[in-house]
Formats: C-alpha cells, sequence, structure tokens
C-alpha cells in the first residue's frame, strides 16, 4: 500500500546531517545575539531557521523548497557585503584615505558564500521529494 504523501528524501546522509547542524548552529547563534542585543529584527532569521528545521527533520514535501530558498539568501547576502566591501574598498582609494582592509570580514562572507552555493548544489543533487514506497517508509520515520 503506497501512501498519498509526498515526502522529502536526503540521499546523502552526510548532508542530511551537516545540514542539520549549520542550521542549528545559526539558530543558536541568532538566540544568542537576540538574547544580548533584543533586536527584535533578528526574530526573522530565528523563526526561518526553526521553520526550515521542523520541515527538515520531518520530512516535509517543502523542506526541499526551503532549502533552496534559504541557500539562496547564504548566496545573496554575502554577495552584496563582499559587494559593499569592494565599493567602499574603492572609494577610500579614490579619497586618498585607505585605512586598511579588513580580510577577516572578506573571509567570512566568502565563506558564508561558498557555503551557499555547496548547499544548493548538493539539495539540487540529493534531496527529492517523491512518494515512499514500502521500503522507504522506514528511511522517512524520525
Amino acid at each position: 500500500m503506497e501512501s498519498s504523501v509526498r515526502r522529502t528524501f536526503f540521499s546523502n546522509k552526510i548532508f542530511f546531517y551537516f545540514l542539520v547542524g549549520c542550521i542549528a548552529v545559526f539558530l543558536l547563534w541568532n538566540l544568542f545575539v537576540f538574547i544580548s542585543t533584543l533586536n527584535i529584527y533578528l526574530l526573522i532569521p530565528v523563526l526561518f531557521q526553526l521553520v526550515l528545521l521542523v520541515l527538515i527533520l520531518t520530512r516535509d514535501k517543502y523542506a526541499r523548497t526551503a532549502i533552496i530558498i534559504w541557500a539562496i539568501v547564504l548566496i545573496i547576502a554575502p554577495s552584496l557585503e563582499l559587494l559593499a566591501d569592494v565599493m567602499d574598498l574603492g572609494n577610500n582609494l579614490l579619497d586618498n584615505d585607505f585605512k586598511g582592509l579588513d580580510v577577516y570580514n572578506i573571509i567570512y562572507f566568502l565563506a558564508l558564500l561558498v557555503g551557499g552555493i555547496l548547499v544548493l548544489d548538493f539539495t539540487r543533487r540529493t534531496v527529492k521529494v517523491k512518494y515512499p514506497v514500502n521500503t522507504e517508509l522506514k528511511d522517512v520515520q524520525p
């Protein structure tokens, strides 16, 4: 008997655990920063990461789409930050007011950019949404 509910399947378990771990670390970091600064805008990524984690752990059919959206945000945000850093560097060079280059900031944003690209690539290749058959039903159970 086949189920009529579509589920998300992760064909690479290492990627599954890596993804859950990364989202959990980002969630804990954003919660820590929210509690220490009481910045209400930090609740947006906290809520999104919490929903994403629940979708992944329950293997909901929308988990793949949510992971792709999260990966795209992980690509766009650091790209814009890097663009702003390069423009700021160019502006400082034109004004003969070079104060230095924040290498750690650039490495951080490059790491986020590469991480977002890798998550997007692995999600497109290893995460599928399909109807479970009897042999795969054991994999769906938490």
